[in-house]
């Protein structure tokens, strides 16, 4: 249909169990049984964003812009980051290195890590989450396109609280999320691609701010914008 062209489980987290350190972060993905793999097996260098064009003209669905996966995905929020900003860590990203790449060619002084239950190795993930753990957390927290193919309400929590938990107090947690394709976007209608394993939600950011609440509390600092497909928390001290 489409061509290329270019619930909760707990009140809070907040001085609960998931402030424990020591843990494997990763330990609960073990059970989801559609998992984000298939939905990150090509790697891209190209720094513009893809846009799709709807084939169905029985609606004018006018044209998407994906601005959630890719060099494009952190392109426009490093403007977002603060100065002080050296240590990154990319939840979900993958197994490839361009994104990091740019991100650290963008960002003076910054180093960027990445760590993902699927795509890269739990001996890779641990040491990891050890550098991040040794430092207090890093200042950035990036998730990209990954709650979208979050398959349920809790494993996404599970995956919020990771990212919860590598962030320094006061530190930023910048979600991207795809609100998915026409005639599916953001009607909150779950669907799955069979041949490929992999889950779409649907679902506009904005949707997944009860979760976000869940985790981080209701006294957080949260800011969405859907025409951005974006979610920004700050971790409280």
């Amino acid at each position: 249909m489409y061509s290329k062209s270019g619930e909760g489980e707990r009140e809070s987290v907040q001085g609960g169990e998931d402030k424990k350190e020591g843990g494997y972060w990763f330990q609960s993905c073990g059970s989801q049984l559609v998992t984000s793999a298939g939905s990150n097996s090509i790697e891209s260098k190209n720094e513009k964003p893809i846009v799709y064009t709807c084939q169905d003209k029985s609606m004018p669905y006018p044209d998407i812009v994906d601005n959630t996966e890719g060099i494009p995905a952190f392109s426009d929020i490093l403007s977002m980051f603060p100065a002080t900003t050296t240590l990154i860590l990319d939840v979900g990203g993958g197994a490839f290195e361009a994104n990091r790449l740019y991100v650290e060619s963008k960002v003076v002084n910054s180093v960027m890590l990445v760590i993902d239950p699927f795509r890269r190795s739990r001996q890779h993930n641990q040491a990891m989450q050890k550098k991040v753990e040794s430092v207090g957390g890093a200042d950035v927290v990036t998730s990209m396109s990954v709650l979208n193919v979050l398959p349920t309400d809790s494993d996404c929590l599970d995956h919020i609280r990771v990212c919860w938990k590598a962030a320094k107090p006061n530190g930023l947690v910048f979600f991207k999320v795809w609100a998915g394709s026409w005639p599916m976007r953001g009607t909150g209608q779950g669907q799955i691609h069979k041949s490929k394993n992999i889950w779409q939600n649907n679902r506009w950011a904005s949707e997944f701010k009860w979760m976000i609440t869940k985790v981080f509390g209701k006294n957080a600092l949260i800011l969405i914008e859907n025409n951005l497909n974006l979610i920004v928390v700050k971790k409280a001290l």
